[in-house]
């Protein structure tokens, strides 16, 4: 039952906050390399990494395409951000 409460409720209200609280647009401001713009607390970032790794799990159960399709944009948002040496980091970036 918590499974299910999980990939269909709790996973997208994660999705709504990160977007709520500028997590995904610190992403967006470090992929179009402005320098102003971050918001919200140094640590913001590992949000994100977490709510991800949450959907991947959920994903792995479920073969959601609509939790794929989220999943895939938000990590294409974070290709697009990281440094081409790998760097990662949009407080600093």
């Amino acid at each position: 039952a918590l499974q299910k409460i999980n990939a269909t409720k709790a996973i997208w209200h994660q999705f709504q906050e990160l977007e709520a609280t500028g997590r995904l647009q610190n992403f967006r401001v470090a992929a179009a390399r402005k320098r102003e713009g971050y918001q919200g607390l140094i640590f913001n970032d590992s949000d994100v990494h977490k709510v991800i790794e949450a959907g991947a799990y959920i994903l792995g159960k479920t073969k959601d395409p609509k939790l794929d399709a989220k999943l895939d944009e938000i990590i294409g948002l974070l290709a697009a951000a990281q440094e081409p040496d790998g760097y990662l980091y949009t407080s600093i970036q």
